[in-house]
């Protein structure tokens, strides 16, 4: 009797087997859809008159090679507790086009920024900064946001 109700069950067991495996695979596998991907690669923690500029290196990944003409975005937070004394240092967000390039589906970005004016206000107390990076690209796809560490700007 058990043989048979395993039998009769087996015509539908195998099917609702595979559609769950498949359902499986599809929703677990991670596809970016073509919109492109950066992480990064190193960057500049600390930063003083004697370094001059903090430079991050970011890895690039672009399906269909479109990143070449889009645009590269930083935002910049401030964890110090006391705002900085002269705030003169411009938006904490600063969009950049990225320039024309063949259409490479992988490389490198190097986004350069200066201490005196933008990283540093010129008061004596340091400061800690966290960037957030993130890419558009030329059809408007934009990559998953990455975050610096903490960057010390010291002002002494």
């Amino acid at each position: 009797m058990q043989q048979t109700f395993i039998m009769k069950l087996t015509p539908f067991l195998i099917p609702a087997l595979l559609i769950t495996l498949v359902y499986c695979v599809l929703s677990c596998s991670k596809s970016n859809g073509g919109k492109p991907s950066i992480s990064i690669e190193s960057i500049t923690t600390t930063v003083d008159q004697n370094t001059a500029n903090m430079v991050a290196t970011l890895k690039f990944k672009s399906p269909g090679g479109k990143l070449s003409g889009g645009s590269f975005y930083s935002f910049r937070t401030r964890l110090n507790q006391d705002p900085p004394a002269n705030p003169a240092g411009g938006s904490d967000t600063l969009a950049n086009p990225i320039p024309s390039f063949p259409n490479q589906t992988q490389g490198e970005l190097v986004y350069t920024l200066p201490y005196n004016g933008y990283l540093s206000y010129g008061g004596t107390e340091n400061d800690t900064l966290v960037f957030k990076f993130w890419a558009v690209d030329a059809a408007g796809n934009t990559s998953d946001t990455v975050s610096s560490p903490k960057i010390i700007i010291v002002n002494q």
